[in-house]
């Protein structure tokens, strides 16, 4: 039963890219890991509608820059439903990446 459990251990932690020598990782190793991880799976698998953190994360680009081009309007094009809100399209976001190669 161990083998078992060890071997699902193994395939686990490659799956994920961790190595027996990463065991020791920091909590700040661990959340920028983590943070690496969630920007590549929105990259590979981006929802149809996102919000400007997860259009920035898309964009390889920070929040910061994505206020910015809303506020330059030099941007992709975006909803903002109310002084709160702001959602970008994938579709917007490929069409203003492909016009701006």
């Amino acid at each position: 039963m161990s083998d078992d459990y060890g071997r699902q251990e193994q395939e686990t932690r490659q799956s994920f890219g961790i190595h027996h020598k990463d065991t020791n990782m920091t909590i700040e190793q661990l959340s920028e890991q983590l943070k690496t991880l969630q920007n590549d799976l929105i990259r590979s698998n981006p929802p149809q509608v996102m919000t400007s953190r997860e259009a920035g994360q898309f964009l390889s680009v920070t929040d910061e820059t994505m206020f910015r081009w809303r506020k330059d309007g030099v941007g992709p094009s975006y909803s903002q439903p109310n002084s709160r809100i702001v959602r970008y399209l994938h579709s917007d976001l490929v069409a203003w990446m492909k016009e701006y190669q």
